[in-house]
């Protein structure tokens, strides 16, 4: 079998970096608290079952919605947190 230098220098370069690639980023930032100033305003909880808002519709949770970000559990509205993807506030967005 014949490799050409190119294709082995290619190979030798990509293939290191693939399991680093494939893994999920699990919570870059700490985990929110619902005690936190932000949480509060926008009714945050980290478990939809405890949820009590006239807003809440079953179903919703952060990991269907469009400001959730599924790569490191982050979402748009808390930079410094990442969020439990079982939870829910009011912002929430339905996934487009």
């Amino acid at each position: 079998m014949h490799i050409s230098r190119r294709k082995f220098l290619m190979m030798a370069c990509t293939l290191p970096v693939i399991p680093f690639v494939s893994q999920r980023v699990e919570a870059a930032f700490p985990l929110l608290s619902e005690r936190a100033a932000e949480a509060k305003a926008l009714h945050y909880k980290s478990d939809v079952s405890r949820v009590k808002h006239p807003k809440y519709q079953k179903g919703q949770v952060c990991a269907n919605c469009q400001l959730f970000n599924p790569l490191d559990n982050g979402c748009v509205l808390f930079s410094s947190n990442s969020v439990a993807p079982e939870g829910w506030c009011q912002a929430w967005v339905k996934k487009v």
